[in-house]
């Protein structure tokens, strides 16, 4: 039975914890090739929203041109970028391989769609001069807001 998606503004609850985890990862085409015409596109998309669904990850936007791909999720703590790269990467290169795309065959040979390489950053939250601003305020006789107060009413005593 498949998980129930989080909604993308939600904390995820744990017995030990409590977290909002956002990534954004870029994708490239091996050899940077203009390969991704909108059909090869629709492939990655429908095959990186599966996957997410099923590693329990919500995918809250994706796109791309013709050389890569952007994606932006919500991931739990127990689950390393690295991982999510990984099978995201098969995921995505599996459908697209597997539907024998003329642009594709045509560019790409050998088994490989993406390049070993990809880019990631954590996203979403308060700005960082924000956090840099709680941070120094810490211990000081007044009490700051908490940069995710900004929401809600400050903090109270």
């Amino acid at each position: 039975m498949p998980t129930k998606a989080p909604r993308p503004d939600t904390l995820r609850r744990s017995r030990t914890s409590v977290t909002l985890l956002h990534v954004h990862l870029v994708f490239v085409v091996k050899y940077r090739r203009r390969v991704m015409s909108k059909r090869v596109l629709a492939t990655a998309f429908a095959a990186a929203y599966a996957a997410c669904s099923e590693h329990g990850w919500l995918l809250e936007e994706i796109n791309g041109e013709a050389d890569h791909l952007h994606l932006m999720l919500k991931y739990g703590p127990s689950d390393s970028i690295s991982d999510i790269v990984r099978r995201l990467k098969i995921a995505t290169s599996t459908a697209i391989r597997a539907a024998a795309f003329p642009e594709v065959l045509r560019k790409l040979r050998g088994g490989a769609f993406w390049s070993p390489s990809y880019f990631a950053s954590s996203c979403g939250g308060a700005p960082l001069d924000v956090i840099k601003q709680y941070i120094e305020g810490q211990g000081k006789c007044e009490k700051t807001p908490h940069p995710a107060a900004s929401t809600r009413s400050a903090w109270k005593g």
